[in-house]
């Protein structure tokens, strides 16, 4: 850019208010190069055709200057610091800069209304949201009852009983239909697991048999 402005002799200014009027007169085809805080100034003053593009280039702070061993240095930089600080510069920019604009006197209120976000601005996000959801239900739905269904043909189950028991299983995380013979063979054991293999059951049963015999024996 500095190469083709050193060709073009006519897009240099000698000073920032001849370059302003040339960003006026050129339609829109010339731009100027100048401080931020000049840039901010000119927009807001009559007649309000020009406008800051793009970001700062650099960043860089004013100075006081004072004579040389001046007793008022330090104190001017203790009191620009605290004002910079609190926000005493901030507040005084906005007072000078923006309050008292001559751009925007009669369109401060349209223009407050126009940078604050309402429902309307917002309305397209919670949009999506919403569709998201729904369509993550439906599908959450047909999976269900897919699975729900070639578990039935699987099983030869009814379709419905299948449904029952996977709801079942997804809200409380137990099938109670598995949980159930469990819980009755804990508390009611099935007798075939008392049979003579227990030493202590068949000791009455070798007993009494044995005293049948000596009598049938005796007898004899």
């Amino acid at each position: 850019m500095w190469a083709y402005m050193q060709q073009s002799e006519d897009v240099l200014v000698a000073s920032n208010e001849e370059g302003i009027n040339k960003v006026r007169k050129s339609k829109g085809k010339y731009a100027f190069l100048l401080e931020s805080t000049k840039n901010e100034y000119t927009n807001e003053r009559f007649p309000c055709d020009t406008m800051k593009i793009g970001s700062n280039l650099d960043s860089k702070g004013y100075g006081i200057a004072t004579p040389v061993g001046s007793e008022l240095r330090e104190a001017i930089n203790i009191a620009v610091l605290e004002m910079s600080e609190d926000g005493t510069l901030n507040t005084l920019k906005r007072q000078w800069w923006y309050n008292r604009s001559e751009c925007r006197n009669g369109t401060t209120k349209e223009s407050k209304q126009s940078n604050a976000l309402n429902l309307v601005n917002v309305a397209g996000i919670f949009y999506i949201l919403i569709g998201g959801l729904a369509l993550a239900i439906t599908i959450a739905i047909l999976e269900f009852f897919i699975k729900a269904n070639i578990e039935a043909k699987q099983t030869k189950n009814n379709f419905f009983d299948v449904m029952k028991r996977n709801m079942r299983l997804s809200i409380a995380g137990v099938d109670l239909e598995e949980k159930t013979p469990e819980i009755y063979m804990y508390k009611y054991p099935v007798q075939e697991n008392y049979h003579s293999s227990d030493p202590l059951f068949d000791e009455p049963r070798r007993v009494g048999s044995t005293n049948h015999i000596n009598g049938n024996q005796s007898q004899v």
